[in-house]
């Protein structure tokens, strides 16, 4: 049996944030308009950081996609000034490369890419974000595959 992609979303009162995990195969502009109904179901939506899970998503996210959702949030939180935080997490830490740039898109926002969850969670409730990073220490760099087998 086969289901089809879903949309999990986690809300923290508490700390302020929101968790968005789309799951399985599903286009852009409707992982981009369901994001937009949940903003547009909170009352002050500029107010949440966020942490946006895709390590499970099996879709495509074009440029036109991310400009669509950042005429959307333009509307939503029009004249509003505001800073949030956006950890993005992505199977590993190069699969950032394959998105569109977002920062451009959303200048108020800081956006960080992370491949472990739970250091995505630690730095968004961390009151120092910058030495939060610094103490996670440098990502391993991805050695190219020439074919030989190596013993280390």
């Amino acid at each position: 049996m086969t289901s089809g992609p879903k949309f999990n979303t986690f809300i923290d009162e508490a700390h302020r944030f929101l968790v968005i995990r789309p799951i399985g195969a599903m286009f852009g502009a409707e992982l981009v308009e369901r994001v937009m109904q949940l903003y547009r179901s909170l009352k002050a939506p500029w107010t949440y950081n966020r942490i946006v899970d895709l390590r499970r998503y099996d879709g495509h996210i074009t440029t036109a996609d991310l400009d669509n959702a950042a005429a959307a949030w333009e509307e939503i939180s029009a004249g509003i000034d505001y800073r949030l935080s956006v950890a993005m997490v992505v199977r590993d830490a190069y699969e950032k490369l394959r998105l569109p740039e977002i920062s451009e898109r959303f200048p108020n926002e800081t956006i960080c890419y992370f491949s472990d969850y739970h250091e995505a969670i630690g730095w968004i409730l961390a009151e120092d974000h910058s030495r939060y990073l610094d103490g996670l220490g440098p990502i391993p760099q991805r050695r190219r595959d020439v074919g030989a087998i190596q013993i280390e």
